[in-house]
């Protein structure tokens, strides 16, 4: 996206972004009327000689905020907001090109927390930002998530996503609240029970990898269940140079569109995040995770397609 066509001013608000119009741009009415009438998802705008201005007073881009973890509450808020956007853009017949996602423009306020999204209402602008699935995606990845609570809403929306080549946005919106009232449901479980996805089709299968520490080596990690151990015919990763390993330490499966490590009741245990793992059960991987077997200390890697 071009950011270059952006100012910053003093003026008409205390902090205020700035699209210059070009002699051709072309403003959609419509919208622009809906920007007027302060949306309480949308940035408030206002026209001033040539030009657009974007009161971004007291807002800061969601890439700054989401270089902070994140809790559960505030990740599905965000998903909520932006299928919620589409769905007043669609119910509308506004088209969804005109709002700017890219995490350097949707901006939250530093009090409220309230989420709001920049939209330049002009027919064919020069501005073009990522489509809602692809968006969606790179958020789920770049999020720093709270691994101090139940991650199984993360898995969730990744098959979601995996499974739903065409994005809708109001099934998206119905998705993350069902998600937030099964949560309501469900939120006396233990944190250390087995995370279950239910069923999904994914359209297509993620690819991840794991980036051992020493040597920076790439591990690709394939098929449903993926070993790790020191018994060669057995484990897809052999760890033999490493005493501390088990001979069939630990396993990483994929369940229903995400990745899940298992310990196999390893003798030196495994670690995700530096939190040892309970035998048997299946932990939600997610990009960035630091993942140990013993001793030896690998990074989770993910590309979603």
């Amino acid at each position: 996206m071009k950011t270059n066509i952006f100012e910053l001013a003093d003026k008409p608000f205390n902090t205020s972004l700035i699209y210059n119009l070009r002699g051709d741009d072309e403003i959609d009415e419509d919208v622009f009327n809906a920007l007027e009438k302060t949306h309480p998802r949308l940035t408030a705008c206002q026209y001033i000689k040539g030009a657009l201005a974007f009161d971004i007073t007291n807002q800061i881009p969601l890439r700054k905020f989401l270089a902070n973890v994140v809790d559960k509450g505030t990740a599905l808020r965000l998903f909520y907001s932006i299928a919620d956007i589409c769905c007043y853009f669609t119910k509308n017949n506004f088209d969804t090109d005109y709002l700017l996602f890219d995490s350097d423009f949707v901006l939250v306020d530093s009090n409220t927390q309230n989420i709001t999204f920049i939209c330049v209402p002009i027919y064919e602008n020069e501005i073009k930002s990522k489509p809602l699935r692809a968006y969606m995606k790179e958020l789920l990845v770049n999020i720093q998530y709270d691994d101090t609570e139940n991650l199984e809403y993360v898995g969730k929306m990744i098959a979601y996503l995996n499974r739903s080549k065409d994005l809708d946005a109001f099934r998206l919106r119905e998705f993350c609240e069902s998600i937030h009232l099964v949560d309501e449901e469900q939120k006396s479980d233990k944190r250390d029970e087995t995370i279950i996805v239910r069923p999904l089709k994914p359209a297509f299968k993620p690819s991840p990898w794991l980036i051992r520490k020493t040597g920076n080596e790439r591990v690709e990690i394939q098929g449903d269940e993926f070993k790790i151990g020191k018994i060669n015919g057995m484990a897809d990763y052999l760890l033999t140079d490493n005493p501390a390993v088990s001979r069939m330490h630990a396993v990483i499966r994929y369940i229903d569109g995400a990745y899940y490590l298992c310990d196999n009741y390893s003798t030196n245990s495994t670690y995700l995040n530096n939190e040892k793992l309970k035998p048997g059960e299946n932990y939600l991987l997610i990009n960035g995770a630091k993942v140990r077997f013993a001793n030896e200390e690998f990074t989770y890697n993910i590309n979603l397609g």
